[in-house]
């Protein structure tokens, strides 16, 4: 249906009055209005404005256009050629002109070459662990990461194809000119459980044990307690080892990597030791040179019975227990012996000399004596009241280690200066204070008895038959009572005992004639 159909009707227009006829316009009456009263019509005064206008945006349209036409060239002359933009790099390659399989199949071959001839050498003096492609599995994912690593690249500056995404693209174009694009095959998947396990290895062949300092007791040396020093050992630095392979197993760079020590250090060292055991005493007695080879022989056993012995803290030792028995089966000889005051024939004859030594060394070591007992006459190699008799069963000499520390003994029969000695030393830790002990003795005589005694002798000691006789002439006695003195570091005497730490007695000895027991015939 046309507009004339649609019931619209066009207004007639109104006529222009005659050129140059007078009276002007008629008045909608019909009536001729005035010439005064129709203004005329005069050019607008913006017209060259919009006009310079109008050109400026037609300028900066074909301007645009231009551009768009130089960007789009751009972008899509090496689209169409299906080929990587400029300045787009791989493996400090540029792959401008390339197609995406051009570059992978260049790009791959390169990687597997490199990879043929790759190999790491770990050493370690004269081993040599190696690993190469093989081993790790490289090769096995290389292909994957290659057509990644060109797929990624050929992407940058390709975008949707719209208006907005060639302007980016020429962009990100443009940009790669100024600063290339580089990226590098990597990633390449590593059995690192393969080098997990070398590692292993290798540290298993590095590792060498430290060795302790130890403190040794050799009753062969001159002093028995000494150190022996400490031996560092080594491990491999498994952590900085690891980190340098990866280094050149990563960058694909060939080469020996030397195994990185570390010092394994010991538990104990020779400073530890050293000071902590010290020989706390040493005591010697002269053996008599008119003793007999049995009497020697029996000193020699008991000393060779506490030669070496090691005793625990609190530990009890009993000089009895330790020598054992006086018989012939557990090593003892026949030889004379004192028994209450008379010397007579007995098996361990001697043995007295071996326990009064070691009470002398237990004095000056300062341990506890829990039990001694003086002869019932003076002896020769002690002063009265510093010696100790022992008899089985009945007599023994018992002390104490109290020094909470193990102590260690070393007892010999030897010579010094030509002379037969019996000597104990005992080793162990040092007193807290540096302080050493000694005896002193007050000693109280007691007169021989004025009785003469008659005495048989059986053992023909004197005389032999009984029509002789021989006096022997008795001795005086002694009271002794025995103080303990505690010696500082510079030999004074510190303290007294307030009281005697031993009391001991020896009975004056009666004028003696001794007749014989034999008849003659």
């Amino acid at each position: 249906m046309s507009y004339r159909q649609q019931g619209y009707k066009p207004q007639a227009r109104p006529s222009k009055p005659p050129r140059g006829a007078p009276g002007g316009a008629r008045a909608a009456n019909g009536k001729r209005t005035s010439p005064k009263a129709v203004k005329r019509r005069k050019t607008p005064r913006y017209r060259p404005l919009r006009v310079f206008l109008l050109l400026v945006v037609f300028a900066f349209l074909a301007t645009l256009g231009v551009m768009g036409a130089m960007m789009y060239k751009e972008v899509s002359d090496v689209e169409l050629q299906n080929t990587f933009y400029p300045g787009i790099y791989i493996d400090d390659i540029e792959l401008y002109g390339y197609t995406p399989q051009q570059a992978y199949d260049m790009l791959l071959g390169k990687a597997r070459a490199e990879l043929s001839t790759w190999s790491l050498t770990v050493a370690y003096r004269e081993q040599t662990w190696m690993l190469d492609t093989d081993k790790l599995g490289m090769n096995q994912s290389l292909e994957t990461i290659v057509s990644d690593a060109v797929n990624t690249a050929f992407f940058k500056g390709r975008g949707d194809g719209d208006l907005m995404s060639i302007y980016n693209r020429y962009k990100t174009i443009a940009g790669l000119r100024a600063e290339p694009d580089r990226s590098y095959v990597s990633g390449v998947e590593k059995n690192t459980a393969v080098i997990d396990g070398m590692l292993n290895e290798i540290g298993q062949a590095v590792y060498q044990a430290p060795q302790d300092a130890t403190r040794v007791f050799d009753t062969n040396r001159k002093n028995a307690i000494f150190v022996t020093e400490e031996v560092y050992g080594q491990e491999a630095d498994i952590a900085k080892l690891k980190a340098q392979i990866m280094q050149k197993v990563n960058a694909m760079e060939s080469g020996v990597i030397q195994v990185p020590l570390l010092p394994v250090t010991p538990s104990v060292t020779a400073e530890m030791l050293r000071g902590e055991y010290v020989k706390l005493s040493s005591f010697s007695t002269l053996i008599n040179p008119n003793s007999t080879k049995a009497r020697n022989e029996n000193i020699a056993v008991g000393c060779d019975r506490f030669n070496g012995k090691t005793f625990q803290p609190g530990e009890k030792i009993s000089f009895n227990q330790v020598v054992g028995r006086r018989t012939l089966e557990n090593g003892f000889f026949e030889a004379e012996e004192q028994v209450y005051g008379v010397y007579e024939k007995g098996v361990g004859g001697g043995i007295c000399q071996v326990s009064t030594t070691l009470y002398n060394a237990v004095i000056q070591a300062g341990l506890e004596v829990i039990s001694r007992t003086n002869h019932s006459v003076p002896v020769g190699y002690v002063e009265l009241g510093a010696d100790a008799t022992v008899y089985d069963d009945r007599i023994d000499f018992v002390f104490r280690n109290n020094t909470g520390m193990p102590i260690f003994i070393t007892a010999i029969q030897t010579t010094r200066d030509a002379k037969k000695i019996c000597q104990f030393e005992i080793y162990g830790r040092p007193d807290p204070n540096g302080f050493s002990y000694k005896l002193q003795h007050d000693k109280e005589e007691i007169p021989i008895p004025a009785k003469v005694e008659r005495v048989r002798d059986k053992n023909g000691q004197y005389v032999t038959y009984t029509d002789q006789e021989k006096e022997v002439k008795g001795s005086v006695g002694h009271k002794v009572k025995t103080y303990l003195l505690t010696i500082d570091k510079g030999g004074n005497v510190l303290k007294r005992s307030d009281k005697p730490i031993s009391e001991s007695y020896y009975p004056p000895i009666p004028t003696r004639i001794y007749t014989g027991a034999q008849t003659r015939r």
